[in-house]
């Protein structure tokens, strides 16, 4: 007789093996939401258009390594803001133009307790640290770490305007508004000390229609516009 007809198999599609994050600040709470959405773990890659892929960092690892032995990158200290120090690079690859000391603008954080003090944070870029009334700076990466620890916090936006004050958004969860926004002016009193009034509202985030990359701590002091 007729062998018995095969039972029909849903067809399943394989889910990625690597995911790999590019031109954002990957915290660990981010990259925890990302391996749990994609169900597979996360590298992070650090380029710049003018030198192409700069620094990597695999699944698992704490540190970044530099991308190719060509690059020699450089760490100057910030101000007022010892937690992080602004990253400069040159690339001796090619030799008819070579870029020489190209501050990137941004902001890394490196680890004294591991071997060569490597970097083991992209801490945002220099042009968005807070400045407060006698000039010192924060850097965003303080921010940022101190807002993802806020219960029920979706999203949030911090921009500080050419007189210092600040203006907050939270996109929060249901019934949390209230005392998320007590807990992020207590939070923010405390790292920034006193500073110029803070104005915290919930709702949604007004991204720029313009297309612009949407940088959730900005700051318009010393900026034309």
């Amino acid at each position: 007789g007729r062998p018995a007809p095969r039972r029909a198999r849903a067809d399943r599609s394989p889910g990625p093996r690597l995911v790999i994050s590019t031109a954002e600040q990957l915290t660990r709470q981010r990259r925890a939401t990302l391996e749990r959405g994609f169900g597979a773990p996360v590298a992070d890659f650090y380029g710049l258009s003018e030198l192409g892929l700069v620094a990597y960092r695999t699944p698992g690892n704490p540190r970044f390594a530099p991308a190719r032995s060509s690059l020699i990158l450089e760490f100057f200290p910030i101000a007022g803001e010892p937690s992080v120090e602004r990253l400069v690079v040159t690339d001796l690859a090619e030799r008819t133009s070579p870029w020489i000391r190209y501050d990137t603008g941004d902001l890394v954080r490196r680890d004294p307790q591991l071997a060569g003090r490597p970097i083991v944070e992209l801490a945002g870029r220099s042009m968005d640290c807070i400045v407060l009334p006698d000039g010192g700076l924060v850097s965003p990466y303080r921010i940022d770490v101190l807002l993802e620890q806020v219960p029920g916090l979706r999203a949030f936006e911090v921009l500080q305007h050419a007189d210092l004050t600040l203006d907050v958004t939270l996109d929060m969860a249901p019934d949390t508004g209230e005392q998320a926004c007590s807990t992020v002016r207590r939070g923010l009193e405390s790292t920034l000390g006193t500073i110029a009034a803070i104005r915290i509202r919930t709702g949604a985030i007004q991204r720029d229609p313009a297309g612009t990359k949407f940088r959730p701590i900005r700051s318009l002091v010393g900026s034309p516009a």
